[in-house]
């Protein structure tokens, strides 16, 4: 008898006994039973971190930002996206571009990459770039680099480290919100003017524009842009 109510017990305490029913619903809802998985891990090119996406408790196609300290051995949240989305409609291109990428049904931060410096991160949040600093004071760690009108844009078209077809996607987006911009395209320079006639002319079309555009903020007038 003793033994029957000590069993008994046992199995009053289990959680098991008491977990909630799985169904084909609950398989395909939100929490995930696995709980959030990491996504794009990359290593900080100083091997201090690694940094990863993960999906929010209650929504696991919301994607924020952490990292994991190497050595203290711990993970953080760096980007609550949730706090920058400004929940805008996506133009075509970039609706385009996350469904042939297989991430159309993903919102938040969806790519970022590490600078060469180790210290900052640029990112996106809908089609807004921002960009971390990891050894700035807390409330100025981040900060919106949206594109002002003071832009240049400068491509070889037979560059085969950066296609081309970037530069598509980023005017689109620019022409998408209105934004004004120069654009220099030179159809048989790679990822670098190869002739000295072209880096005289990369050279002088870059010293011109900065000239043009900066000349007031030399002589105290307006704001850098």
């Amino acid at each position: 008898m003793r033994v029957s109510r000590t069993v008994a017990a046992l199995i009053a305490l289990n959680p098991a006994v008491h977990a909630e029913r799985l169904t084909i619903e609950r398989i395909f809802s939100d929490p995930d039973l696995d709980g959030p998985s990491p996504r794009a891990l990359q290593i900080a090119p100083d091997g201090s971190r690694v940094t990863f996406l993960r999906g929010r408790a209650d929504d696991q196609n919301r994607l924020d930002r952490w990292a994991h300290d190497v050595a203290a051995g711990n993970a953080r949240r760096l980007v609550d996206s949730a706090a920058l989305d400004e929940r805008k409609e996506l133009s075509d291109t970039e609706r385009a571009r996350r469904e042939r990428e297989r991430i159309a049904q993903l919102k938040g931060i969806v790519t970022y990459r590490w600078a060469p410096d180790s210290r900052t991160l640029p990112f996106s949040v809908g089609e807004r770039l921002w960009l971390y600093a990891s050894d700035a004071l807390p409330d100025r760690r981040l900060r919106a680099r949206t594109p002002s009108e003071k832009l240049l844009l400068v491509h070889g078209m037979a560059d085969d480290d950066v296609l081309f077809a970037n530069s598509t996607r980023l005017v689109a987006a620019l022409q998408w919100r209105g934004t004004q911009f120069r654009l220099m395209m030179y159809p048989v320079a790679k990822h670098g003017p190869s002739t000295p006639a072209l880096k005289k002319h990369v050279c002088t079309m870059i010293a011109r524009y900065f000239d043009e555009k900066l000349k007031s903020v030399s002589r105290g007038g307006g704001t850098a842009p």
